[in-house]
């Protein structure tokens, strides 16, 4: 037998990005499973183009008897949190990144530059609230997958899982630009607001290669992602220079070997900690000048269409 709690709370809220409005929806959706206390849920609407479209099953909602009271409870206390959630947000309550976007020296500006050539892939419903699940601590998190086959491997899961609750909800994994939810939602998300915790998912791979450069240093916590870049590699682009740091090793060191540049040493750092000093220049004021400054580089095929190495 298999208990199913569920808690649901939805709003859309509409953000002015360029020209473009984005509905941006909170919802979210608990599930108590008998293996393992498997939860699943939604939340937060968001942009993306479609990349895979799987029927899947989805969560029943229990008859009262079999919900403990205390469980309840819970889900009452939390959606509650979801409503005061949204309507902070109509409101201009709830506090997120004050920055001025579009403005050369804000702290969206400078981390949106930092990011702008990474896409993200997330598990959604057809109305593009990300799932949730619980992580190893028990935290309800969802997951924005940098690997799109890391996505479309977990939605299978989640077809799993929800195939053992009885109904059938249409599922599909979203390709979504992370410059649109990184800072207002993954940084700047309130958790007890949100009923959750949104998180990049880092390749794995890649993270045991950082930590191996870095003699088992202790790298950040769950959700980290590290990057990969010579600080002496300047690439340009469209008059720009800057300098890469790669989501996979394997990239930095074939751009480096067709750059010319054997035996240069391969740098470590993290997406969260280059975009957590560009917010305090920002803040501060400070000027970075001209200088090239770090882009994440997701795809090694934009670096061979177009961009050229202008200093080694």
């Amino acid at each position: 037998m298999i208990v199913v709690g569920s808690c649901k709370a939805r709003h859309a809220v509409r953000l002015k990005l360029g020209k473009t409005a984005i509905t941006v929806g909170l919802y979210a959706v608990f599930v108590w499973a008998l293996f393992g206390n498997t939860s699943i849920g939604f939340l937060s609407t968001l942009p993306s183009r479609k990349v895979a479209n799987l029927q899947l099953t989805s969560m029943r909602v229990p008859p009262a008897e079999f919900v403990r009271s205390s469980d309840q409870d819970e889900l009452l206390r939390r959606r509650s949190l979801i409503n005061f959630a949204v309507g902070g947000l109509l409101s201009g309550a709830v506090a997120y990144p004050n920055v001025a976007v579009g403005s050369p020296s804000s702290e969206s500006t400078r981390v949106n530059d930092l990011i702008e050539a990474v896409d993200v892939f997330a598990v959604t419903d057809m109305d593009g609230s990300p799932m949730l699940e619980p992580d190893p601590s028990g935290k309800l998190v969802g997951r924005f997958w940098l690997d799109q086959a890391a996505a479309v491997e977990r939605l299978a899961k989640f077809k799993e899982a929800a195939a053992e609750a009885g109904d059938v909800k249409s599922m599909e994994v979203r390709q979504i630009p992370l410059s649109e939810v990184y800072l207002q939602l993954i940084v700047g998300g309130n958790e007890a607001q949100l009923g959750g915790q949104l998180r990049i998912e880092p390749l794995p791979r890649e993270v045991r290669n950082a930590q191996q450069i870095l003699a088992g240093a202790y790298l950040g916590p769950s959700g980290t992602v590290p990057l990969f870049f010579c600080s002496t590699l300047v690439l340009e682009s469209r008059g720009i220079s800057f300098v890469p740091a790669f989501l996979r090793e394997k990239d930095l060191l074939e751009t480096l070997k067709k750059a010319g540049g054997t035996g240069a040493r391969t740098e470590i750092t993290t997406l969260q900690n280059v975009a957590e000093k560009l917010g305090e220049q920002a803040k501060s004021g400070t000027d970075v000048g001209s200088a090239p400054q770090l882009r994440v580089v997701s795809d090694i095929g934009k670096i061979q269409n177009g961009v050229q190495a202008s200093k080694l």
